[in-house]
């Protein structure tokens, strides 16, 4: 009986998924707790912002987020989500990552369901999500395109995405210090690969989705996040977080993208991925295709990628057009 080989492309990958899946459940495994810091707090009310200004009401759509990082130890955005009355879904590479944010949702009445998965393989059918949404995730892999595909891939027509990455402009030199902190081996989350409003055009662009509006999410000198977690792990008092008032008043250097498929999607054939919530005790969850017979979610609309990416006091807004048109 022989066994069969596998192809070097293929060793590579499997051997590039199983380093990043070990990192980042390292990293996962001793992180504490940051959502009582003043700076996770105001992170949140600017994401909660973000999407309430993009997506509007959450109420039965078919949410996907990418990462679980927020949901294992910080922002827990997608609880929101779900407790705001969308479908919702959550996957990470790292089996720590994602067996910690469903401790973290433990106690919350409406769970999402979450996965261990490669966002650039991601486990659902075309054409399942309504809105898919990821915030500093695609910076850590080298083929950001890859995972903008598979977002075009499973999103619907007339669907959503927000994508984000760090502005490789930012006002306090977030790539430098990232830069020096990498080179020292002092940065967790390395590697990061910070970019442009015309890198993450390009690279929305690439994938088959269309940018429609860009605009920032958070303006925060890294300094000021590093003291307020120094002083969240000692114990220390330190300032409350920012009113809600506050929501949407400082717009900064974060690069993101919403977004949707350029292209009509096939309107013949469409499945729906439904997520076994109750096997999520076990930190992953089942997947179920079913058929999807709603036909008028796959009306011919074009698919639009809203994006955000900060210029602070301004906001510029790229309008999508379908490709070809004028």
């Amino acid at each position: 009986m022989t066994e069969r080989r596998r192809d070097p492309q293929s060793r590579a990958m499997g051997d590039e998924h199983r380093l990043l899946r070990e990192h980042w459940d390292r990293i996962a495994r001793d992180m504490p707790d940051l959502l009582p810091a003043a700076s996770t707090r105001y992170y949140r009310q600017m994401e909660i912002a973000l999407i309430r200004r993009h997506v509007g009401d959450l109420r039965g759509k078919k949410v996907l987020k990418l990462d679980l990082w927020n949901e294992a130890v910080n922002t827990r955005i997608l609880n929101w989500m779900a407790e705001n009355g969308a479908w919702t879904c959550g996957l990470d590479i790292s089996h720590q990552t994602a067996a910690r944010a469903e401790r973290s949702a433990r106690d919350h009445t409406q769970k999402p369901g979450f996965l261990q998965a490669e966002i650039r393989g991601l486990p659902f059918a075309d054409d399942t999500f309504d809105f898919v949404y990821t915030m500093g995730t695609i910076e850590h892999i080298d083929d950001q395109v890859a995972s903008l595909r598979e977002i075009e891939r499973v999103l619907k027509a007339g669907g959503i995405a927000i994508v984000g990455v760090p502005h490789k402009w930012d006002l306090f030199l977030r790539p430098l210090f990232v830069y020096a902190l990498t080179s020292i081996g002092k940065y967790l989350y390395a590697p990061e690969k910070c970019m442009s409003a015309g890198e993450l055009r390009r690279a929305v662009t690439q994938s088959g989705l269309q940018v429609r509006t860009r605009t920032g999410l958070l303006l925060m000198p890294g300094i000021l996040r590093m003291a307020d977690l120094f002083f969240l792990s000692r114990g220390l008092p330190y300032c409350s977080g920012p009113s809600s008032s506050s929501n949407g008043a400082v717009r900064g250097l974060a690069n993101s993208v919403i977004c949707s498929p350029s292209s009509l999607k096939n309107l013949q054939r469409s499945s729906f991925a439904r997520i076994d919530t109750s096997a999520a005790r076990a930190g992953l969850t089942g997947i179920e295709p079913l058929p999807d017979g709603n036909s008028r979610e796959r009306l011919a609309i074009r698919k639009w990628i809203t994006g955000c990416l900060a210029v602070p006091g301004s906001r510029t807004r790229w309008e999508g057009t379908r490709r070809g048109s004028s």
